[in-house]
């Protein structure tokens, strides 16, 4: 069942935008069909009476003005500004429970979903629950073998999805980073463009967004010291996605571990269909900021005070 906020959200659309539900089908990826259903269940649900009854309108224009700003296809805003809860968890775990429920709404067969890795990942994975099992591929996009928490990693999250939905796990077997370049035989290890063919063909690609500090939880790890951080800071990067690195302005940077790291690049990236970025967090409004600048954004889930704070012209 289609949960009471998408169904507001589509009523505005049509009733007070004014979009055709041609548009909106397109927007949400349903049927014409079925976006006209949803509109006549407005009424019935209560949503609408003589005007649409808003479940929490700073939200709704929240989401409509990140929409517009950066173009991106969808926003969807857990509201957190009233709450005097600053515990992170329960952060994490609403936002992994929107993003759970925007998964079942495009879950279908014969989908190629791909993941990144990382906390607002785990809750995501760990808050879905399907029933119906799904004819679906599921590929890790990163090597990452003991850098940080178990069930943070790409491989676990691949195959803890893949086995959630009934679908197939495409693991990759190697380290996160070399010591030494190894480009051309990472790109022979790599299991989407062995059983796809290209990037273009995975329909979603779930991923959160890195930061670019000490308190990172990958920093301390591995090849990822102090020294390489401050190499960060002196290119004015802010945040990473896929371990592609980029500064405030959007633009992506080069940096030493490059060709001896195992990922999609931002080219590779691009291609995909859809990119989801799952986000939340003060200390993540820096690097999201620079992230949206990119353009690699589709869909954009996150809370209420990030998404403020994005928009906010005096930051960055």
């Amino acid at each position: 069942m289609i949960d009471d906020r998408l169904v507001a959200k589509i009523a505005e659309l049509f009733y007070v935008q004014e979009i055709s539900q041609y548009e909106i089908a397109k927007k949400f990826k349903f049927s014409t069909a079925k976006v006209c259903r949803l509109i006549r269940e407005a009424r019935y649900r209560d949503i609408i009476e003589f005007k649409i009854k808003k479940f929490d309108n700073r939200s709704l224009e929240l989401e409509k003005e990140l929409e517009k700003k950066y173009s991106i296809r969808e926003v969807i805003i857990y509201s957190n500004s009233d709450s005097k809860d600053n515990n992170e968890d329960i952060l994490f775990n609403k936002i992994g429970s929107i993003a759970a429920e925007y998964f079942r709404r495009i879950i279908e067969d014969d989908l190629n979903i791909a993941l990144a890795w990382g906390k607002t990942l785990f809750y995501f994975v760990k808050n879905i629950k399907i029933e119906k099992k799904n004819r679906v591929k599921v590929f890790s996009t990163l090597g990452g073998a003991n850098l940080l928490t178990h069930e943070y990693q790409n491989n676990y999250l691949v195959q803890l999805l893949s086995e959630k939905v009934g679908g197939s796990a495409y693991l990759i077997y190697l380290p996160l980073i070399f010591d030494s370049p190894v480009e051309q035989f990472i790109k022979k290890e790599n299991n989407i463009e062995e059983f796809l063919g290209s990037t273009d063909k995975i329909d979603y690609y779930f991923h959160g967004i890195g930061t670019v500090s000490d308190k990172a939880r990958l920093y301390p790890h591995h090849g990822f010291n102090q020294k390489f951080l401050r190499s960060l800071w002196d290119k004015g990067i802010v945040g990473e996605v896929g371990f592609n690195f980029f500064n405030i302005e959007g633009n992506f940077i080069k940096t030493e571990i490059d060709n001896r790291i195992v990922k999609l690049d931002n080219e590779q990236l691009r291609k995909i269909k859809n990119k989801v970025a799952i986000v939340c967090g003060i200390e993540k409004i820096v690097p999201l900021k620079g992230y949206l600048r990119t353009g690699l954004c589709d869909v954009l889930i996150t809370d209420s005070e990030t998404a403020f704070s994005v928009l906010e012209k005096n930051n960055h």
